[in-house]
């Protein structure tokens, strides 16, 4: 049977680390591209997204983050801030996967960078 041309396909997600695939730490030590939409892409390591000022966030922790607005102004102001938070944590994907590289190149897990597990893998060997 062919296949369905009505069927999107698209790559979301990509990865990026140091260490060699298949590597015990592989996934401590590996930065996620995701797509997000629009042709946006967003950059993470675990739960933290990288914002555009190259600072690591847990998420949104603007107005009316942890509850419900109640009002209509509130939703407006939640959607503005959430927005503004969201764009600041996207790129294209050429940037993206340009950082995933800068940031996977630095990790620093419990203290560890990517140069000591390494070494330590070797001391292991």
């Amino acid at each position: 049977m062919p296949p369905d041309p009505a069927v999107r396909v698209c790559a979301a997600r990509f990865t990026a680390s140091r260490l060699p695939e298949g590597h015990p730490d592989a996934v401590a030590f590996t930065i996620s591209v995701e797509y997000q939409g629009g042709e946006r892409w967003s950059v993470s390591h675990g739960l933290l997204m990288l914002g555009g000022d190259g600072k690591w966030s847990p998420g949104y922790e603007g107005p009316f983050g942890w509850y419900e607005p109640e009002t209509e102004a509130d939703r407006a102001a939640y959607e503005a801030a959430f927005g503004a938070w969201r764009d600041a944590h996207l790129f294209t994907l050429a940037d993206a996967l340009d950082l995933a590289r800068e940031h996977a190149a630095k990790l620093v897990v419990n203290g560890l960078t990517v140069a000591d597990v390494l070494a330590r893998t070797e001391e292991d060997a």
